[in-house]
């Protein structure tokens, strides 16, 4: 094709697709270009075939350098022959099963990317309390936040992942009881809850002194409880979002919360997510000295099949103990490997 026929095709392709379009568009030409030319085909005259695209796939997984995803490979492919066929290249696909195949095979044989999952430890929540005049909102997902850590929770069992669904904790699944100065919230369906019966999550007070009290965050963000260490309207979300009431916080705003206050405070928000509450509780009492089977019962990480039995066995003393330690302050430990607790 005439070159400066070629440039106005792509100045007007360009012109009349999205600017996301138009990136992608002009990342996927410039490799469909330096393939050509590393396969020495440049000069036209060999057929734009099936194999020729199979062969570009494979190029692309392979090549040096680089590690594109398989659906930015897919966006490629799709993009390159777009442009060949405005460019009025014609494309013997033949069998476009084969393609299809050959990006499955390529997803199945990649494994996906670890996330680096750092941990949100009682000392990294102290520093990203929100300031007394900030809204409503940014308190309630901090007490999210801190709920999780100090319960060693998944955010997903504290909140749901999107406003459209209709299973989240409610204001009747929280009690305070005033004796031991905790709360409790009643997971009824959990994934390490073996026997379907529930679980109850432990929030103790902060120790004196303390930057900040997870109690208090509770009960300043929920309302006052009841005589009887009840909320009232019982049936409304227990983290209710204060833009939009009667619905849940979602674990959308809570991340997004999260990674705001870190990189307002110097952080790389970027390593942190969801599980890093969880992480982060273990980590926190690994630092203050508890051994490792308490913090896996405390947690309720699996010991083969012990592991529901040692967590129904933990007495409230016990637990008292464990939650406390995660409001002192304390020493990370030194001259050993740190240990990585994984999700289940």
């Amino acid at each position: 094709m005439n070159p400066e026929l070629a440039s106005h095709l792509k100045s007007w392709v360009e012109d009349a697709v999205s600017s996301s379009s138009r990136g992608v568009l002009h990342a996927a030409t410039q490799a469909w270009t330096t393939f050509r030319e590393d396969s020495a085909t440049a000069d036209g005259t060999h057929p734009v075939d099936q194999a020729t695209l199979c062969f570009f796939v494979t190029w692309l997984l392979q090549r040096e350098g680089k590690n594109y995803k398989v659906g930015t490979v897919r966006s490629y492919l799709n993009s390159v022959l777009r442009h060949l066929r405005w460019a009025g290249v014609h494309v013997d696909l033949g069998d476009q099963a084969v393609l299809a195949e050959l990006l499955k095979a390529a997803k199945r044989k990649r494994p996906p990317a670890p996330r680096k999952r750092e941990p949100l430890t009682t000392v990294l929540l102290a520093d990203i309390v929100p300031e007394p005049d900030a809204p409503a909102l940014a308190h309630m997902c901090f007490t999210v936040l801190s709920t999780g850590v100090n319960a060693l929770a998944r955010l997903g069992e504290l909140v749901p992942k999107s406003k459209k669904e209709a299973t989240f904790l409610r204001r009747k699944h929280a009690k305070l009881h005033q004796a031991s100065g905790h709360v409790s919230i009643h997971l009824e369906q959990s994934k390490t809850d073996t026997d379907a019966q529930g679980v109850d999550l432990l929030v103790f007070k902060g120790a004196e002194g303390a930057t900040h009290c997870p109690v208090a965050a509770i009960v300043k963000a929920v309302g006052k409880f009841r005589r009887k260490g009840k909320l009232a309207h019982r049936d409304r979300p227990l983290f209710e979002d204060p833009t939009q009431k009667g619905t849940s916080v979602t674990r959308t705003q809570v991340i997004s919360f999260l990674r705001t206050r870190l990189r307002a405070k110097g952080y790389d928000p970027a390593h942190y997510c969801g599980h890093s509450c969880r992480k982060g509780g273990a980590q926190s009492l690994y630092d203050a000295g508890i051994d490792i089977a308490d913090i896996r019962c405390a947690g309720r990480w699996a010991q083969g099949s012990d592991s529901v039995r040692l967590y129904r066995t933990v007495t409230l003393a016990q637990r008292k103990k464990w939650a406390q330690a995660l409001a002192q302050p304390h020493v990370v430990r030194e001259g050993i490997d740190p240990c990585v607790f994984e999700p289940i």
